[in-house]
């Protein structure tokens, strides 16, 4: 869905992207910051955003200036808890590359790729926009598992639902 574009990614990847410094596009428009994960000039936020048909979960990657993003519907959320859950199973010294997941519903194909070592990286990649890693520290998982599954309780109050 969105790494940003789409009718519903494109937005969301535009207020991300300047991070709120304009109005969003209409009235209905909105993207709520769930959690920050910060290293030096690397920011991982877990965020929601909301549309007049819908709610969907996003990731957004910002390193200095560069920004990018990757959407997921609830209906995709299971593809993105499980590459976590995965990716801490599989802890460990050495750096292995554990899955991906491509966003859909999009023009811009966003790349979630994850792997896990001595913490767990998470980048993201798309056709438009830079490609960004953060890796996330063992001491972090817990926050970042709570960020996804608040983010998760607020989507599915009111799921997306793409336009006919």
């Amino acid at each position: 869905m969105a790494g940003g574009k789409g009718a519903f990614g494109l937005a969301a990847a535009l207020l991300f992207g300047l991070a709120l410094a304009t109005p969003a596009a209409n009235a209905e428009d909105k993207l709520d910051y769930v959690a920050s994960f910060k290293n030096g000039s690397l920011v991982l936020d877990v965020c929601t955003y909301t549309q007049s048909n819908g709610r969907i979960g996003l990731l957004g990657w910002r390193s200095g200036e560069a920004r990018n993003a990757f959407a997921f519907r609830l209906d995709e959320w299971d593809k993105v808890a499980d590459l976590w859950k995965k990716a801490v199973r599989a802890q460990g010294g050495a750096w292995k590359t554990v899955g991906t997941v491509r966003e859909t519903g999009t023009t811009d194909i966003s790349v979630l790729s994850v792997k896990a070592g001595p913490g767990i990286e998470l980048a993201v990649a798309s056709p438009q926009g830079p490609s960004i890693a953060y890796v996330l520290a063992p001491a972090d998982f817990a926050g970042f598992e709570k960020a996804l599954e608040k983010a998760k309780a607020y989507v599915r109050e009111a799921p997306f639902v793409p336009p006919r």
